[in-house]
């Protein structure tokens, strides 16, 4: 398998996005103690998914990138979202984390793959679900989001928080107030499954780009309500 530690592919991540180093290492050495375990596992345990779950990567390959996701997912939930909140509201609740997430591979039902938010908290006692989506590559054209997906959050209130993580960079979309009445499109490289396009108009449009570096503006603390 050639995959970075999660230590070396990550180090440069608290200075980057201005967040606690002992948080993220923290993280880093839960995962790649999991990491190993899971490895090990798979001397016994083979992986019966779809093939379409792990394309043509193998075993190691597949269970390397659901632990990377789960790093990221925790590092940007717990070192970098819960912090900015709590500094501009000390009183909200905060209710589900990356770190508080059972982190189990499913190795055999694809049903059992939760599709919960990454993040909730409560304020003027309501529940606000945040789901992540991350880009590991930066696409001039805009990125495409699951209509399937977008649909459940417009139904359950909850909002996106997009990482482009090579450009250091996130928005935030209120998908039931910014995406209602967005038409829809096929995507061939996703086996024609139909897909809402975030372009950069839209971006721009919704509030930006912001630097993870940076506190969460004014534009997207009033979104949230916070």
């Amino acid at each position: 398998m050639i995959r970075d530690s999660f230590s070396k592919k990550y180090s440069g991540l608290p200075k980057r996005w201005n967040i606690n180093s002992d948080i993220v290492f923290y993280i880093l050495r839960r995962y790649e103690k999991l990491l190993n375990i899971e490895i090990e596992k798979l001397k016994s345990e083979e992986i019966k998914l779809p093939k379409y779950f792990k394309d043509r990567r193998t075993d190691e390959e597949y269970i390397y990138d659901i632990i990377d996701g789960w790093v990221m997912e925790d590092i940007i939930c717990d070192a970098w979202l819960r912090p900015r909140l709590l500094k501009i509201n000390s009183n909200l609740e905060i209710k589900v984390m990356g770190t508080n997430r059972d982190r189990v591979i499913q190795k055999y039902n694809a049903n059992n793959i939760t599709t919960n938010p990454d993040f909730i908290f409560t304020v003027d006692g309501k529940d606000i679900g945040i789901e992540l989506q991350m880009a590991r590559g930066v696409l001039k054209s805009g990125y495409d989001m699951k209509d399937t997906k977008v649909q459940r959050a417009i139904k359950n209130g909850s909002y996106f928080l997009w990482v482009i993580i090579p450009n250091d960079e996130f928005f935030i979309i209120n998908p039931q107030k910014e995406m209602i009445g967005m038409p829809t499109q096929s995507n061939p490289l996703w086996g024609g499954k139909m897909v809402y396009h975030i372009s950069n108009k839209f971006i721009e449009d919704i509030g930006g780009y912001s630097k993870m570096s940076e506190s969460i503006n004014n534009i997207y603390t009033s979104k949230l309500n916070i």
